[in-house]
């Protein structure tokens, strides 16, 4: 679900779908979430069996069970978004890699 929002935030909104940078980005998303938990399912299902139920946990705050998933997703997406919107736009131009 968050790579499709990724693909929404920077591909859409920039309107570029041939943009090879956020692609990169993409497909390192991709991998960094499945690749660790393919290696936890087969070496510690236990953990990724108690770490998919986050919401089950008892001793936080109560404000703390809102601002913790706020904050971890609107970050991102507010970046993203920004990002998307800056190669729309062109508002930074050409940034040299040397």
């Amino acid at each position: 679900m968050l790579i499709a929002i990724l693909m929404v935030c920077l591909l859409a909104v920039s309107g570029d779908g041939s943009w090879p940078e956020a692609w990169c980005v993409i497909i390192l998303m991709l991998l960094s979430s499945l690749i660790p938990r393919f290696i936890a399912a087969r070496r510690h299902p236990e953990w990724l069996e108690e770490r998919t139920h986050f919401t089950g946990h008892t001793g936080y705050a109560a404000w703390d069970r809102f601002l913790s998933p706020a904050v971890a997703l609107l970050g991102p997406i507010a970046t993203w978004i920004t990002a998307g919107l800056d190669r729309g736009f062109g508002w930074t131009g050409a940034v040299p890699i040397a």
